[in-house]
């Protein structure tokens, strides 16, 4: 009896491993992920959104660009051709995060890859942001309107 519940047991086992080598040979991913870092000096910087996001508010693409205190008084100012005017969003700590300049409102405004946007560095030294995302993959278009175009 002995014999027996060895052998099942040897050849569960060895079902078992040859199960896992099967499957972590066909295992691979549908999204290229990445990360970008880009030096920003004081003031302000022309940037484009490199990655896609969950959804490519400022607060998927900057939220974990850098920690708080450092982004605190940042600033994205996005082109609004319909409004001819420019959306601003403030980084304010004490708000949560990244905020609409104009209501006080979480941010929601939206900045798909290959949309750029400009971005003040409210410190006194440069500022590394680090952008974390999908690479966007296929064919990738940008519409353009006439006139000029920040992407």
């Amino acid at each position: 009896m002995r014999t027996k519940t060895l052998f099942l047991t040897a050849a569960a086992l060895a079902a078992g491993l040859v199960s896992s080598f099967a499957q972590s040979s066909n295992v691979y991913s549908v999204n290229v992920v990445g990360y970008v870092n880009i030096t920003a000096a004081p003031g302000f910087n022309m940037i484009d959104n490199q990655l896609s996001s969950s959804n490519n508010t400022i607060v998927d693409v900057l939220g974990n660009a850098n920690s708080g205190p450092v982004l605190q008084d940042a600033q994205v100012l996005k082109y609004d051709k319909a409004a001819a005017n420019y959306s601003i969003d403030i980084y304010d700590q004490g708000s949560g995060g990244w905020i609409d300049g104009n209501t006080g409102n979480p941010s929601t405004n939206n900045v798909g890859p290959g949309v750029g946007f400009f971005f003040f560095n409210a410190r006194s030294t440069n500022v590394v942001l680090t952008m974390v995302g999908n690479v966007p993959q296929g064919t990738n278009t940008v519409p353009l309107t006439s006139g000029f175009n920040l992407v």
